[in-house]
């Protein structure tokens, strides 16, 4: 097999078969050549794996299906492969521009101190087209911490992050009982002392398109209240409580009002932040989505 690539790049596919082509083609489009790519197909009832194995013939990467077993078990599958001094973790459905590892990994061989390293992301729709969406675009940002991600005020589009393989003996990543597994990877991370190097590039195009949002919020909102509890007993936690609950009942009452009629009890408080989304509970879906201009809530 040769010498050990700089990085590895984990690639999490299921039932992406509209958008797998076009995220594959991007990795094989970097300017960065010393890397290797391997997929799972974690059990997709769509033509996914028809179109990989074609992929797969044509640049020679790993590939492995297996029966659906959920994005946090495949994951952990995946870690046993890495071979690179750095690795990353994309999803199916979204989208690197050409020079995001020769960017990273400058910068990273750069700063041996950084672990982690992460920058900006661009929305786009399901038709490729960017959106006037910036939620993952801030350039006064250099460092998230841990107070950065437990509050939620600072935000990191996951497929922006490259860590250094390492940090995997220190540190469990992931954790099969908890399936919102960004939020439990970067809480980990920088819980133990390893900020988010923050880097003023564009490194990954984040999809949206409808699929998101037959997401079951209200698993969401359990889970990532589960993932918090395991900080219960940091001074801020209140406020983190209450800053991820209203942000996933803003959701709710655009896209599944019913369910966020229920968490009310949870997540009411008299700011006038919540008034303001507790009003979306009575906007049909589709009004509030015009009012937007695109997918975003």
């Amino acid at each position: 097999m040769g010498k050990n690539p700089l990085v590895t790049i984990l690639l999490q596919s299921y039932n992406h078969v509209k958008y797998i082509t076009e995220c594959i083609n991007s990795v094989y489009n970097q300017t960065f050549t010393d890397y290797e790519l391997i997929v799972f197909d974690d059990g997709s009832t769509d033509r996914s794996d028809e179109i990989i194995l074609h992929l797969q013939t044509k640049y020679s990467f790993i590939y492995h299906q297996h029966e659906n077993m959920g994005l946090v078990n495949t994951i952990i599958k995946m870690l046993s492969f890495i071979r690179g001094k750095y690795f990353i973790l994309l999803a199916s459905d979204d989208v690197f521009p050409p020079n995001k590892l020769e960017i990273q990994v400058n910068y990273m061989e750069s700063n041996p101190e950084c672990r982690i390293s992460g920058g900006q992301a661009l929305i786009i729709n399901e038709l490729s087209k960017r959106l006037n969406d910036t939620r993952f675009y801030n350039k006064e940002i250099d460092h998230l911490d841990f107070i950065d991600i437990f509050i939620g005020k600072k935000k990191i589009c996951s497929p922006t992050l490259m860590t250094r393989s390492d940090l995997l003996r220190k540190i469990d990543f992931f954790n099969s009982n908890y399936i919102i597994e960004d939020l439990y990877m970067l809480l980990r991370i920088t819980n133990a002392g390893y900020p988010i190097h923050i880097l003023n590039d564009t490194l990954c195009y984040y999809r949206i398109h409808k699929e998101n949002f037959h997401l079951n919020h209200s698993l969401i909102y359990n889970e990532t209240m589960k993932i918090l509890n395991k900080y219960k007993d940091h001074e801020c936690y209140s406020l983190a409580k209450n800053h991820w609950g209203e942000g996933i009942f803003s959701t709710m009452a655009t896209y599944q009002k019913m369910e966020a009629i229920k968490i009310i009890p949870r997540v009411f408080n008299f700011k006038f932040r919540f008034f303001i989304r507790l009003f979306k509970l009575f906007i049909p879906r589709i009004v509030w989505i015009k009012i937007k201009g695109n997918w975003r809530d």
